[in-house]
């Protein structure tokens, strides 16, 4: 092992040796390694002698590092030297347990893999770390700068930590060291288009719209907030949507002809706060003054408490009062937005959690309503006269139109003489069937015939239990299907090991030509997260992509699967068996929530059909009456 010199002021000894350990990350600008001796602590070295201007500004973060900021950031708190007095080569960092990049957090396809148990509440509490940590180091009068998707990690915890802070914009002892690089896809719109960063001068509200940006992917899926449709103006690129302000999810959006990706939550998924937090940071007011870091810990925390779990998987939440969106995302598309959590054992071991014969039997044995009474024959006989007549009427406002233009097709090549043919339309105006008692009454019948059929009608009652019973017939057989799948995974290895293979390539990490950053968010909002999921189809639902990087992400794609290696002796991926499972677990726990339901739901469908029949039942007799008496007065006028 190697052996460098630290050294460190205020009180601390002034040189000691430092032993590097293995590798554990490699950047642009260092590698990570391990300090046996010193094991919450790692060492980055850089690959280059930093310049004197890089060394002051890390001295000055040595200098300037607090317990506070410690808790929120790998802030370096030694400076590495080859020889003692020599110029710095590398920092002394807190090392971070268990670190997983943040982009990893909010990918549905990665996060899957990394952070196999977060669910959306998980997603919000990691969102509200994020923002704790830019307020403390705004609180110090520092400024992140480059705010990108690598900007921190988060452990399983959900516990944020902001890294390469060497990078930020340092305010120390009256002097301020810029931060000299910035990612367009999370600059504000005031910098959008800036030629350097070197120098430039950033505040906390330039900041303020990066951390918007990552809190808008953390709880929407990954989704930019400023990537999807443009309506008349076509596409464009994503750094051109943000200087113009195009926040394709906001209130006003839709009058501008812009629109979110499909299968996309919206901001009625969060709560008012939140979403005019999100409006703010991204409308142009925002220029002068965006959410701070503090307000936006406020609104997600409040947002945290008042969601609640969704029953179906108890990894998606919702708003009280409202529907699961991600459910409803799940059942229109075969992504996977989080994994459902199973207990523990095998899939033979876990079973019905009820059980299903009392189940039934107490379904079986909620009373029906009963059959619904025949309507007497005399309205029901008016009712069709209606329908006829009104059927009579738009023929007859057909033909009328038809009249109308015929005779003026006709006027010019016969001197205006068909024009006479509008003579007739006081004829066909005339030539009318009212049904008895005018359009009042016939109004009531329809009205009464049409809530008799939708309220009091046994078949609604019989429609629901029919549903059980299909919801029965599944479950019985789920286990059945649940093996015949098994046995087809068995038969497509190939296949399964090719997808696992191909899901483990990030676009994100690829260095694909013509497919710079903007458009690697661009992708991730429509769900292209990985080397599987490029192809034909997919890139074409991405508007915003030129020709030549659909040409490029296809060739790149081809590369990555000529370099798998089909292994025979392989069992089936434990990946594409997990969501089997995944899927199985999650018929089989909408089901059981079905028929757990349908006792009350049944019992309730039946007191709702006997109480229509009351109420309407009390309305049959007058109406009933009016039918009648109109009926015989309109016999005595013919």
């Amino acid at each position: 092992m190697k052996t460098k010199r630290a050294q460190h002021k205020n009180g601390l000894p002034s040189a000691k040796h430092v032993e590097l350990g293995r590798v554990l990350a490699e950047g642009g600008e260092g590698k990570i390694h391990e300090l046996p001796a010193r094991p919450g602590f790692v060492a980055k070295v850089y690959h280059q002698t930093p310049s004197a201007e890089k060394a002051a500004k890390l001295t000055a973060l040595v200098e300037a590092r607090t317990p506070a900021l410690l808790k929120v950031a790998a802030w370096p708190i030694e400076l590495l030297r080859a020889t003692p007095g020599g110029a710095p080569i590398g920092v002394v960092l807190p090392r971070i347990d268990e670190p997983k990049d943040i982009h990893l957090l909010y990918g549905p396809r990665s996060r899957l893999s990394a952070f196999p148990l977060a669910g959306w509440p998980f997603l919000i509490r990691a969102a509200a770390n994020l923002a704790r940590a830019f307020a403390v180091v705004h609180a110090h009068g520092h400024v992140l700068g480059d705010v990108n998707d690598r900007v921190a990690l988060v452990t399983d915890r959900a516990l944020v930590s902001l890294i390469d802070c060497d990078g930020f914009q340092l305010a120390h002892k009256g002097r301020s060291y810029a931060c000299d690089v910035g990612v367009p896809t999370h600059q504000p719109p005031e910098l959008q288009g800036v030629k350097s960063f070197r120098g430039l001068s950033r505040s906390a509200n330039h900041d303020a719209f990066g951390l918007a940006v990552l809190i808008f992917q953390l709880l929407f899926l990954a989704r930019h907030p400023f990537s999807g449709s443009y309506g008349d103006d076509g596409d464009m690129p994503l750094e051109r949507a943000i200087r113009e302000f195009r926040f394709v999810y906001g209130a006003k959006a839709a009058e501008r002809g812009l629109q979110p990706p499909p299968m996309a939550l919206d901001l009625s998924c969060v709560t008012r706060d939140v979403a005019r937090l999100f409006e703010q940071a991204f409308g142009p007011s925002g220029v002068q003054a965006r959410p701070s870091a503090k307000q936006w810990v406020v609104a997600l925390d409040e947002l945290g408490r008042l969601v609640q779990r969704c029953r179906t998987n108890p990894s998606h939440a919702y708003l009280k009062g409202r529907s699961c969106p991600f459910c409803a995302i799940d059942r229109q598309t075969d992504m996977a937005l989080f994994h459902l959590p199973l207990s523990s054992g095998s899939a033979r071991q876990r079973s019905v959690p009820v059980h299903l014969p009392s189940l039934w039997k107490e379904i079986a044995g909620v009373e029906a309503p009963g059959p619904t009474a025949a309507l007497p024959a005399a309205l029901l006989t008016l009712q069709r006269q209606c329908l006829l007549d009104a059927r009579g009427r738009a023929w007859r406002v057909a033909g009328r139109a038809a009249l109308v233009l015929v005779a003026l097709a006709l006027a010019w090549p016969t001197g205006g003489l068909s024009l006479a043919l509008l003579l007739l339309l006081p004829v066909a105006q005339t030539q009318s069937c009212r049904t008895p008692g005018g359009p009042a009454l016939a109004q009531r019948v329809r009205d009464f015939v049409r809530r008799w059929n939708e309220k009091a009608a046994g078949s609604v009652f019989q429609q629901r239990l029919k549903e059980l019973e299909r919801a029965r017939a599944e479950l019985e057989g789920l286990d059945n299907e649940h093996a015949h799948k098994l046995r087809a995974l068995e038969s497509e290895r190939r296949r399964h090991q090719l997808d696992a293979f191909l899901g483990r390539v990030r676009i994100a990490a690829a260095e694909i030509p013509a497919v710079e950053p903007g458009l690697k968010a661009v992708l991730e909002s429509y769900g292209i997260e990985t080397a599987d999921e490029v192809s034909e189809a997919a890139l074409a639902r991405v508007r915003a992509l030129p020709e030549l990087a659909r040409r490029a992400l296809l060739s790149w794609r081809a590369q990555q699967e000529s370099r798998f290696v089909f292994d025979p002796a392989r069992a089936v991926d434990p990946a594409a068996r997990a969501t089997l499972e995944r899927q199985t677990h999650k018929r089989r726990a909408d089901l059981v929530q079905k028929l757990v339901d349908g006792p009350a739901k049944l019992r309730h469908r039946a007191g709702q059909i006997r109480s229509a029949r009351q109420t309407l039942g009390a309305e049959l007799g007058p109406l009933l009456a009016d039918v009648e008496r109109e009926t015989k007065r309109a016999r005595g006028a013919a």
